[in-house]
């Protein structure tokens, strides 16, 4: 039956030579007459015969048990012929005559052969033998006496047949020697398989008997075992080892290829097991226990059991390896079980079935048994885990099982050994009302951890964090097959290692497609020290049914990012804890880590993460590590599968898909027409509750869509994941949507969105137990809508919202959180948004619609009810932050009816509609195609009302007191965003859109994260007029609409600007427009056509400090159905001239002989340039060239004064000018003295003019404005008022408070009685600077005039050469307060008018011999003649003026030189128009230059120079333009500016504007282009939210010069506003700046570019001896000095010789990081209220950076006074005290905001770092932004530290003083800890390392 049976066949015609045509067979009918062959197989062809040998007859035709089945035979003798049945008769198949075998015994033995069997059956004896078959044949060989097989020894015998003609093989191998013992038994000794050398027969193997003439034997079907037997060496035997030992410990062991070695002892612990064969787990083995070092698989197979026949014994793997000592294998590593090509096959038995379920009811704490879902086959003594049902990860339950009962309902009950710990909830829960009946899971999972297979570290491993770790990887060689890597039924526990990359427990390396062949399915991984299961460059493995518990870092990875097609299925994850020396986003881990979207997630959980998330698709742009390509595009491939999946108890989010994604259709097709082409990517079936913060957010996404939701109770965990903007908790957030396609284009269904989802706010269920209280009480949403992303084209955001139901948003939480269904505008920073989202289908229902959706017994305490509300079914909609925060259109009605919405607050605005007209809008009804169909216009929409009010009444109801608004059906709004606007002084202001119908208004708040500017949310189809909000008129010069929603041609807008100054013509896009007569079609006209109107009219919609102007309009047409960016942009020249002079062509020439007289009515006669009649009140005057005029008397009030003749002002009598403007050109001259004689008499020039004064356009590149005395075009403007011997100097002694006198140094001032003063703050508010008038002056005062005056007392001296080396101080000695020592000789006595309100200390400190003076200075600003506002008093105030005042203007090739003139009442707020203004000064002609040049040396009035060859190279003379000893006071502006291009303040948008003025490289400050000038010996008293001096222009001179009253101006602005506005800012090098003071700022003393380090006198490094930049002092500011780096090309800057005292923040600063190395010299800082120098550096990571120091001085008090001045006596909160010497108007990042003050540190370590805060006012000044640089290094050589008291400074203080430290460590480099002294001065003062900073 069996078959084998030899047949012969005799016959004719065989043919011999095409063999193979010679077919046997054999066949038979079936009862259905369907013919069954038997093929009989030819062995032998002959011409007159054929054998062939039988094959097994089939059970269809021939029962097994029977003895006769009859088959006819036929034969096909050769190709094509056949003999048809019965013609050679029948064969009898019979069983009767079958051999049958039932065992073999043993089952397995050596691969050597020669293991005796015996084998069992029937049959055997009904044998007929044949001939001599059981003869033995000749002897082959003599076996030597080597031990062989089992150890028996004999001769090996040629026996194809053994006794009775049998034949035994096995494994294809012949069995010697076989004997038949009897009818039912035989034996024979194996053979030896392939000889010794091929490959070995591996596994189970076919055990086959042939009896010689019968055939072969079959297998008994009723064998309780298969008959196979197995080859195989096993561990044990001496044998396997060549007759020697086992391996002992600590040996290392190598199978050789084609060897099969089974294991079956544990064997001692091992150092290297080499796996080039096969080694095998003896499945018949109860305990093994494997352990080594390396376990390392070169091509081999480790295998225990089979996928069919799992291994049911106990076997662990234990990797042993110290973390320290261990020898790391290329790729591998240590204290591991590796594979490269080989096969780890682990199969152990189904333990845990299934390996985890669910909770079917709720327990809580104490309980001591739990029902689970299903009957598990789980054992007393497992191990089980229950997962957290709560907010935290931690809150899990391990314990063994004690009892397993088997429930009738198709449950388990398990007992436990230890009582719970935390509440584990059982519950299913569906919603009555909710149409879809969707489905909330909350039943708390539970595994088993054992298995009995486990693979572990060795005991150090929770000590060291260094356990094991599983590699499988693939070589690539040609013809290598990949490798497997199958796990089943595995436990691995203790492993990985800590912060190791690469070494996880489980570790797909490498591998390429693995084609599902290699995967890890029912295993546990747990307590584990680095990942969990690692898949890395490798494609379709399969992770399935899963437990990972305790694991560290990301748990189930993907690594790369190229990995596809990877299949996780029905995984859990409990308590994914953080790893902080993995990756930076392991801190955060995520227990499911996808880095590409094609891969397979379906009924994974994960089941809480601390620190972290459940699912993170984190994508990149390409996959990096090993399988970096940019041909793989992860976060732009197609998305694979994810589907029901859970997510709870994570300590942030569910699902993130974070930072970005969007699926494309050509996902790295850039190039390509599709590269925006978006596809769908599809996230279906989440259930996540008790999230942290989100159930599920997407943070950058296309289109995104999340279907079949179901999330609750999330959002109130006890941590927020830091983020930048509002953030709420929510289960459902889109945060940007990227977007390129307009909604009116966009199906919903085609939408990125929310799909078919439910969201609960607060279920019962998880307020019991160990679930309350709620940890925050943060907001929490039910859904969380899109912003825009900022900069990006893609700019259409919008979310679909459809099919939603929402549970519960309706009331207050009991731990306070505050529900809303829907927040919109997610994580947006404050005043951005404006996106669009669309609703429909939406359901609201109360907490009470809760149902049971399965049986479930609840057990324990009641649920928690108190505070909650759960039977209010209307919900809290939403809650607005900001005006234009978002726009939600309610489709279909479902989110705005009366049903979901009460009464507004005062009753209805309008009757004409009402809510639920919204359920009739277009596109509402159901049979609407909303996957084909984009939504019409018109849904109601919601709104914010907050500072809002352009709805108007009759289309829009508010609700919640005007905090939210409801639209009708109809109305469609459309978002627009504005920037690049101008002048600066807009640039953080609030902006007012203005309906011009209704003139209802709203506000738009500037943010740097709206590009720079603003958002706004505005009805269509209407007129708008921007403007901004600040108190006086300043219309934009500039601006840039852009990201427009593109919608329908009916959502037009117009746009209008305003301006008080009629431009000549509007811009667009640079492009002058074309006048129109009207406005323009808003359907049809391009967008941005504009139609504009240069007649003004009275703007009757707005009043600045309550004046009203005329103004013309401009107005844009932004069309409806494009988003293109329009710039608009006034032109002062229309027609595209370059030049467009209002004043026209020169006068020509008009001979006039002699002098002129300005009262002369025969000068004017018969004058065609001059008008022909003495000019009369408000006339414009011209003067022609060759007049040569002398004003003799003050004219009327005129207009604009042209002067191109020579005009001087009478020195017989005093002269009041007033006019509109004067401008001299074209070799014009106005001047009053010269240079060698001052003007004796009074000269008073007043200057009219408003804001809406018409302005003296020159050209493109000149605008001088309005209110101006300007030279330009060769013009010449020289005044030159009686001198003074100085402007300013310093007090001689304090001035106390209450006191009318003052004593200052120096005598022979030339002070006048009359004259205005002021003395300048010695404390930290500048502004207790005060202005008298002298009563009285009297030189060289005598003692008792002094005692009189209230001077008395004795002080310290200083020495004649301090005063001598002080210019402007006079000589001789001066007190710090005494008489004693004060040569009557050298001081001035002033009597003033009125007392003094504020002390005013003058010190000088002494500290053995290094005098650091600390005096306080006077300025006198009264001259004879005098340039000013004839308005001035009233332009200066705050609440009324305009802010504008005069302004002096030299351009070009023009000459202006003032010498002891006024300018006060000047400048013109906002228009970067300063007091006097040297604007891109041209060389003048070379003779007249050298002409003036000579004639001021010859009079000594040009302020000298002290290096004469600075002189040369700085180009003086080029232009000899000056302000020499002049007052400039109540600046409006700038006060002084020396500039080098056309006024940024006014062209350049807001951003660029300020990257050109705090930008230290100027590169066209070249002398060649622009001319300097000189500024010395000034008195300059203020300017508004700019610099009060500004330098751009090499070779400039500032020297001598006293300024103060820096204002910054804070109000009604962003907190974005980062201008820092400093008394001197000096852009640019090679300029002299020498012996200025800054006296008083409230940002800024000097803002400095670096002098080149090589100029400057280093004792060590060496340098310049002549100093440009030396002397100066800045005291009373915020900062005293900010560095940046230079634009010499050098990398080093540097100062010298600067002097800082009573500072707040800082002496010396370096904001946002200088670029360079840094050298100070000579500095001196005293009493800074946080610290005296601080550097910062931000570069590159390696490159080499010195700060050097030198010849520092550094003191912490000085002085008795140290102790009163703003000494923290009033309490300061939030910047603000009573005490006025304390800084009144502190950055919002200052320090010491507070009382009590932190210590002051005088010298603070640098800092090297990558990144630094921009600083003020939106970032802190000095926060490290990046990691550290690495070649940084500070040298501080020759300091002195005087003062430092430690905690002794003060003593006796109330409050106690914080403490002076001399030296500090910055504060992210030093963890805070007690002061350390190092050293103490002879002094007594303390040096001391102190750490600082922020708390």
């Amino acid at each position: 039956m069996a078959g084998g049976q030899t047949v012969n066949i005799q016959g004719r015609g065989f043919d011999v030579w095409n063999s193979s045509a010679v077919k046997v067979n054999m066949f038979k009918y079936t009862d259905a007459g369907v013919r069954v062959n038997v093929p009989c197989t030819v062995t032998q062809v002959a011409p007159t015969s054929v054998t062939c040998v039988t094959t097994p007859a089939p059970t269809s035709i021939c029962a097994t048990s029977t003895d006769a089945c009859l088959l006819d035979v036929s034969v096909t003798p050769s190709d094509g012929s056949t003999f048809a049945a019965p013609t050679l008769g029948q064969y009898n198949f019979s069983a009767a005559l079958t051999p049958v075998i039932s065992s073999i015994s043993p089952i397995r033995g050596s691969t050597e052969g020669g293991t005796l069997v015996t084998i069992t059956g029937s049959n055997f004896d009904q044998v007929t033998p044949s001939s001599g078959a059981s003869t033995k044949r000749k002897l082959l060989y003599q076996q030597d006496s080597s031990l062989i097989g089992d150890g028996f020894r004999g001769l090996l015998q040629d026996a194809s047949f053994g006794a009775g003609g049998i034949s035994v093989t096995i494994a294809g191998v012949k069995c010697i020697n076989v004997v038949q013992r009897n009818a039912t038994t035989l034996t024979c000794e194996t053979g030896r398989p392939a000889g010794g050398s091929g490959a070995k027969p591996l596994g189970l193997q076919p055990v086959l008997i042939t009896v010689e003439g019968k055939g072969s034997a079959s297998l008994n079907p009723a064998a309780t075992q298969n008959v196979t037997y197995e080859y195989v060496d096993l561990w044990s035997r001496r044998t396997t080892w060549g007759g020697e030992s086992p391996p002992m410990a600590n040996d290392s062991v190598v199978i050789p290829a084609g060897t099969t070695v089974m294991l079956d002892v544990s064997p001692p612990k091992l150092y290297v097991l080499v796996i080039e064969g096969t080694l095998l787990i003896d499945p018949t083995a109860p305990v093994l226990h494997l352990q080594a070092h390396y376990i390392l698989l070169r091509g081999g197979a480790l295998i225990a059991g089979s996928a069919d026949k799992p291994y049911p014994g106990l076997l662990t793997i234990t990797l042993w390896g110290d973390k320290e000592a261990a020898k790391l294998l290329p790729t591998f590593g240590a204290k591991v079980l590796a594979s490269l090509d080989g096969r780890i096959q682990l199969f152990g038995a189904p333990v845990a079935v299934p390996s985890w379920t669910h909770l079917n009811a709720t327990v809580d704490i104490t309980a001591t048994s739990i029902v689970v879902n299903g009957q598990v086959n789980w054992k007393p003594g497992n191990t089980i885990v229950i997962a957290s049902s709560s907010f935290d990860a931690r809150h899990v339950d391990t314990t063994t099982i004690t009892a397993v009962q088997l429930l009738p309902d198709g449950t388990s009950r398990l007992t436990v050994a230890d009582p719970l710990q935390y509440t584990h909830l059982g519950v299913l829960r569906t919603y009555k009302g909710d149409p879809r009946q969707n489905v909330l899971d909350m039943r708390a999972e539970v595994a088993v951890l054992d298995r009995n297979i486990v693979i572990q570290g060795d005991p150090s491993t929770d000590l060291t964090m260094y356990g094991g770790h599983i590699l499988s990887t693939w070589s690539r060689r040609v013809g290598i097959d990949r490798p497997i890597l199958q796990l089943s039924n595995v436990e691995l526990r203790q492993m990985g290692q800590a912060y190791q990359m690469g070494r996880y427990p489980v570790h797909f390396h490498m591998m390429g497609n693995a084609t599902y062949g290699s995967y890890v399915a029912n295993c546990s991984v747990h307590h584990t020290w680095n990942r969990g299961v690692t898949i890395h460059g490798t494609h379709q493995v399969r992770v399935s049914h899963t437990t990972a518990f305790a694991t560290t870092g990301h748990t189930f990875f993907l690594e790369d990012g190229i990995e596809t097609g990877n299949w996780f299925e029905g995984n859990l994850g409990i308590l994914t804890q953080v790893s902080n020396g993995m990756l930076i986003t392991d801190n955060n881990p995520a227990t499911f880590w996808i880095t590409h979207p094609d891969n397979i997630l379906i009924g994974n959980t994960a089941a809480g993460s601390l620190e972290g998330f459940g699912f993170w698709y984190h994508l990149q742009d390409y996959p990096d590590g090993m399988s970096r390509t940019y041909s793989v595009c992860p976060k732009y491939e197609r998305m694979g599968v994810f589907k029901n999946n859970v997510a709870h108890s994570n300590q942030f989010y569910g699902l993130r898909i974070h930072p970005e994604y969007y699926a494309r259709v050509d996902p790295c097709g850039w190039s390509s027409g599709n590269a925006w082409n978006l596809v769908p990517a599809v996230f279906e079936g989440l259930v996540g509750y008790k999230n942290g913060v989100n159930c599920l957010v997407a943070t950058q996404a296309g289109v995104v869509q999340f279907h079949n939701m179901t999330c609750a109770d999330s959002g109130a965990g006890v941590k927020m994941l830091p983020v930048n903007g509002k953030d709420s908790g929510s289960q459902y957030e889109i945060i940007w949507n990227v977007e390129t396609r307009s909604r009116v284009a966009n199906p919903m269904m085609t939408m990125a969105g929310l799909f078919n989802a439910l969201a609960v706010a607060q279920t019962q269920e998880g307020l019991r137990g160990s679930l309350v209280p709620w940890p925050s009480n943060r907001w929490i949403a039910a859904v969380t809508t899109p912003q825009a992303l900022a900069g990006a084209y893609q700019h259409h955001a919008h979310m679909a919202i459809v099919n939603f139901t929402v549970v519960g948003f309706a009331a207050y939480s009991h731990s306070g959180n505050e529900f809303r269904a829907l927040e919109t505008c997610a994580h947006c920073k404050d005043f951005t948004g404006g996106s669009t989202s669309l609703t429909r289908s939406l359901t609201f229902l109360p907490p009470s619609a809760a149902v049971a959706a399965a049986p479930t017994a609840l057990s324990g305490t009641a649920p928690y009810t108190a505070y909650y509300n759960t039977t209010v079914a209307q919900p809290r909609l939403f809650v607005w932050s900001w005006p234009h925060q978002a726009i939600l259109v309610d489709t279909d009605g479902s989110l705005i009816s009366s049903g979901t919405i009460t009464a507004p607050i005062g009753g209805v605005s309008n009757g004409a509609w009402s809510l639920d007209d919204c359920r009739s809008v277009p596109g509402a009804a159901a049979e609407f195609n909303i996957a084909t169909q984009p939504i019409p216009l018109g849904g109601c929409t919601a709104h914010s009302g907050l500072e809002n009010n352009l709805f108007r009444p009759a289309e829009c109801q508010k609700f919640n007191e005007g905090a939210a608004v409801i639209c009708k059906p109809g109305v469609t709004f459309r978002r627009v965003m504005l920037n690049n606007h101008a002048p600066q002084t807009l640039a953080y202001r609030d902006m007012i859109v203005r309906d011009v119908e209704t003139n209802m208004t709203a506000i738009s708040h500037q943010s740097k994260y709206n590009e720079d500017g603003y958002v706004f949310t505005t009805a269509v189809g209407r007129s708008y007029w921007l403007h901004w909000d600040i108190p006086y008129r300043l219309d934009p010069s500039r601006f840039t609409m852009h990201k427009m929603d593109v919608l329908n041609k009916d959502s037009w807008l117009y746009i209008q600007s305003k301006y008080v100054v009629p431009p000549a013509a509007i811009a667009i896009n640079e492009n002058e427009q074309e006048p129109l007569q009207a406005l323009p079609d808003p359907l049809n006209a391009t967008s941005g056509t504009v139609f504009y109107s240069r007649t003004p009219t009275l703007n009757r919609f707005y009043s600045w400090n309550g004046t009203k102007y005329n103004d013309t309009t401009a107005t844009v047409l932004v069309a409806g159905a494009t988003d293109r960016t329009l710039t608009v942009r006034p032109l002062s020249c229309a027609g595209g001239a370059e030049s467009c002079d209002v004043l026209g062509a020169p006068l020509g020439y008009e001979l006039r002989n002699g002098t002129l007289y300005w009262s002369d009515e025969a000068t004017w006669a018969g004058s065609t340039a001059a008008g022909g009649a003495k000019p009369t009140a408000g006339s414009n005057v011209n003067i022609p060239f060759s007049w040569n005029l002398v004003i003799d008397e003050s004219p009327p009030a005129l207009g604009r004064v042209l002067v191109e003749g020579n005009v001087t002002f009478s020195s017989r009598r005093d002269i009041s000018f007033t006019a509109a403007a004067i401008v001299v050109r074209s070799n014009g001259s106005l001047t009053a003295g010269n240079a060698t004689n001052s003007h004796p008499r009074k000269v008073e020039l007043f200057l009219t003019g408003n804001r809406n004064s018409s302005n003296i356009v020159i050209s493109k590149e000149m605008n001088a404005g309005a209110k101006v005395l300007a030279a330009v075009d060769g013009g010449t403007v020289g005044l030159y008022g009686a001198p003074v011997a100085t402007r300013w100097t310093a007090l001689a002694a304090t001035a106390t408070a209450g006191s009318s006198h003052l004593l200052l140094a120096g005598t022979g001032l030339g002070w006048g009685i009359g004259g205005k003063v002021t003395v300048t703050s010695s404390s930290y508010n500048w502004k207790q600077a005060e202005t008298r008038s002298i009563v009285t002056v009297l030189d060289s005062p005598s003692a008792e005039a002094l005692t009189a005056a209230g001077f008395s007392g004795t002080g310290p001296a200083i020495y004649d050469s301090l005063a001598a080396a002080t210019p402007g101080y006079g000589s001789g000695s001066i007190s710090t307060g005494g008489v004693s020592s004060i040569r009557q000789y050298n001081a001035t006595l002033l009597t003033l008018d009125q007392p003094l309100v504020h002390d005013h200390y003058a010190r000088v400190s002494n500290w053995d011999g290094l005098f650091v003076d600390l005096r306080p200075e006077v300025a006198y600003q009264s001259s004879n003649i005098v340039i000013r506002a004839a308005d001035g008093p009233w332009q200066a105030e705050q609440d009324g003026g305009e802010q504008f005042g005069v302004r002096v203007l030299a351009y070009g090739p023009s000459l202006l030189q003032l010498d002891n003139v006024v300018v006060a009442y000047c400048g013109q707020a906002g228009l970067g128009r300063p007091c006097v203004h040297f604007d891109r000064l041209k060389a003048l002609k070379p003779g007249r230059a050298a002409n003036i040049s000579a004639a001021a040396a010859a009079a000594g009035r040009q302020p000298a120079i002290a290096d004469a060859a600075a002189a040369v190279e700085l180009g003086l003379g080029l232009n000899p333009s000056y302000l020499s000893g002049s007052a400039v006071v109540s600046a409006l502006d700038l006060a002084v500016w020396i500039s080098t291009a056309y006024n940024p303040y006014m062209e350049e948008s807001a951003t660029s504007a300020m990257q050109k003025l705090f930008n230290a490289s100027a590169t066209n400050n070249t002398s060649s282009s622009v001319a300097a000038a000189v500024v010395a010996g000034n008195v300059i008293g203020g300017s508004l939210d700019v610099d009060t001096v500004r330098i751009d222009v090499r070779g400039s001179v500032v020297v001598d010069n006293l300024a103060w009253g820096t204002v910054k101006d804070m109000s009604g602005k962003s907190k974005f506003d980062n201008i820092l506005p400093a008394t001197f800012r000096v852009t640019t090098n090679n300029i002299v700046l020498r012996r200025n003071i800054a006296a008083g700022s409230e940002r800024i003393g000097f803002y400095l570019a670096g002098e080149p380090c090589s100029t400057l006198p280093h004792p060590r490094l060496g340098g310049g001896k002549a100093l440009r930049v030396a002397n100066n002092t800045a005291h009373s500011n915020l900062v005293g000095l900010m560095l940046e780096a230079n634009d010499s090309g050098q990398r080093c800057s540097g100062a010298a010789g600067f002097s800082m005292w009573r500072n707040w923040d800082y002496g010396v600063f370096t904001v946002k990081g200088i670029l360079t190395s840094v050298t100070l010299v000579d500095i001196t800082v005293v009493e800074t209220k946080h610290v005296g120098v601080l550097i910062l550096y931000m570069g590159a990571l390696s490159e080499p950076v010195e700060i050097n120091m030198a010849a520092m001085t550094l003191i912490g008090t000085s002085g008795p006074e140290s102790c009163t001045i703003c000494n923290g006596t009033s309490p300061m909160i939030a910047g603000k005290t009573a005490d006025l010497t304390c800084h009144q108007k502190l950055s919002s990042q200052s320090y010491n905001r507070e009382t009590p003050f932190s210590p002051a540190v005088g010298l603070a370590s640098s800092m090297f770092t990558l990144l630094i805060s921009p600083g003020p006012e939106f970032k802190p000044w000095d926060a490290v932004k990046g990691y550290p640089t690495i070649l940084g290094i500070t040298r501080v050589e020759g300091a002195m530290f005087g003062g430092y008291q430690g905690p002794s400074t003060c003593p006796g203080a109330s409050p106690v003083h914080a403490g002076t430290y001399a030296i500090g460590a910055y504060y992210l480099l030093l963890a805070y800890q007690a002061p350390t002294q190092l050293a103490t001065d002879k002094k007594g003062a303390s040096i001391t390392l102190l750490p600082f900073g922020r708390p």
